[in-house]
């Protein structure tokens, strides 16, 4: 679903603060976009369009704690490449954004999710190989589109959060970061 635009008004002290979307807890989320009112716009407008996609990859109107932190890098200015969001590479207009990826790459999927089929799963694998990309990919059997997203209950849409497979792949993330930043 869309959201609506609003024209950008600053606070008392001259900065854009305004709200977009909900965390997880349920409370809304609200970004500090400095006060300069071109930037503020700028920025408020890249964090539409990441809000958009955050909604269309999660099936909820709720920011996924991955969309969450880039939103905050967008609003304090220091995010200005795209985001790594399956649009962007599992049906990428441009192949040549996975030659863009200079660090490893860990993606999970859930085996059951109607949302990305293996089609897009294996176009993402051969785009990760041809780019010389140094990736891997955990399939997790019976979860579906969302599993690590404690807010995600959708299952008419084929978005559930899955309890064990989100303790799991949290793991997985762990060992890989400490296998990234060894040193």
């Amino acid at each position: 679903m869309a959201v609506r635009k609003r024209s950008l008004k600053p606070d008392p002290k001259g900065r854009y603060r305004p709200y977009l979307g909900s965390r997880i807890d349920g409370k809304q989320q609200r970004f500090n976009l400095g006060a300069d009112r071109a930037e503020a716009e700028r920025r408020m407008n890249r964090l539409y369009e990441l809000w958009e996609e955050n909604v269309r990859a999660n099936g909820e109107e709720v920011w996924s704690p991955l969309a969450l932190h880039f939103a905050k890098q967008i609003a304090e200015g220091k995010r200005k490449i795209e985001y790594p969001f399956q649009s962007h590479f599992l049906e990428a207009d441009d192949p040549a954004l996975a030659k863009r990826i200079r660090g490893r790459v860990l993606a999970f999927h859930g085996h059951d999710d109607p949302l990305v089929p293996f089609s897009q799963v294996d176009a993402f694998r051969r785009e990760m190989t041809e780019a010389g990309v140094d990736w891997e990919l955990v399939v997790y059997g019976g979860a579906v589109h969302g599993f690590t997203n404690p807010a995600a209950h959708a299952p008419d849409r084929g978005v559930l959060y899955h309890a064990d497979v989100a303790r799991r792949a949290a793991a997985r993330v762990e060992a890989f970061y400490r296998d990234c930043f060894a040193g």
